[in-house]
């Protein structure tokens, strides 16, 4: 798929199976959705770690602050702000653009996310291949979910509330405000720092690469596995998208 690739993507993905990442604007009033236990759930999927009522409104986060949200993910806040966006191609000149702050997963999702969602009737499998593991062991309860298409991915942050990021909050989420090349600064890739080409050869723990994150302690925002966002593609998108908030093309033909 073509595809807006940045200098740093170039090393990232390893996998060609895709999963998904939510956000959350803020401010905004939220009740979590209801993600109580079915009747009879898989062993695998655990209660979630939060069953109260949350409302992200409320007095200003700072940046980095941190929430437990109801699949027992992290949400960290990205504050709002200017930020260095693209690097430099015929489909992504460098440019400025500006975001309101919001709330994004500190991982990627993982398969006992992704499971328990399953369970209550609310996700579809992935894709059915030799190669995607089983999700029902506990052993890659902690890896990032494979073999979701954008829909699925879509599908799984309706479930917990959220939305895919746009292609410009994941960017942000990413490079920071300076527009760092990879998710940790200028330094070259290597295999302490991400998950990629041949270092593992499969996919890894979403938390296992802490020296890798950006600089809002958010991981995985290079290697491990690709990740959906919410835009379309369009070749020029950055020559016609506002300063504000691009949300993306308004249609197309293939997803970011």
């Amino acid at each position: 798929m073509k595809n807006k690739i940045f200098s740093f993507i170039t090393f990232t993905m390893m996998v060609v199976f895709l999963l998904a990442a939510c956000n959350f604007p803020r401010p905004f009033s939220l009740q979590p959705p209801d993600v109580q236990s079915p009747d009879t759930p898989s062993p695998a999927v655990p209660e979630p770690a939060v069953e109260a009522p949350l409302n992200l409104a409320g007095p200003s986060p700072e940046p980095g602050d941190t929430l437990l949200w109801v699949d027992a993910s992290l949400l960290v806040y990205i504050p709002p702000g200017e930020f260095i966006m693209a690097h430099g191609g015929e489909d992504n000149p460098e440019h400025t653009a500006f975001l309101d702050g919001f709330w994004i997963y500190r991982t990627e999702v993982t398969n006992r996310m992704y499971l328990r969602c399953m369970a209550m009737g609310e996700c579809s499998p992935p894709a059915v291949d030799p190669s995607i593991p089983d999700l029902e062991d506990p052993v890659i309860a902690d890896y990032p979910i494979v073999g979701v298409r954008w829909d699925q991915a879509e599908s799984y942050c309706r479930f917990v509330g959220g939305f895919l990021p746009t292609e410009a909050q994941w960017e942000k989420t990413a490079r920071g405000p300076q527009g760092y090349i990879y998710p940790w600064g200028n330094a070259k890739p290597n295999c302490e720092l991400l998950n990629f080409n041949e270092c593992l050869g499969e996919t890894s723990p979403v938390i296992n690469y802490p020296a890798g994150a950006s600089l809002y302690e958010v991981f995985d925002m290079a290697g491990n596995v690709f990740e959906w966002v919410a835009d379309w593609y369009k070749f020029d998108y950055y020559t016609e998208a506002p300063f504000d908030n691009p949300m993306g093309p308004e249609a197309g033909d293939v997803r970011s």
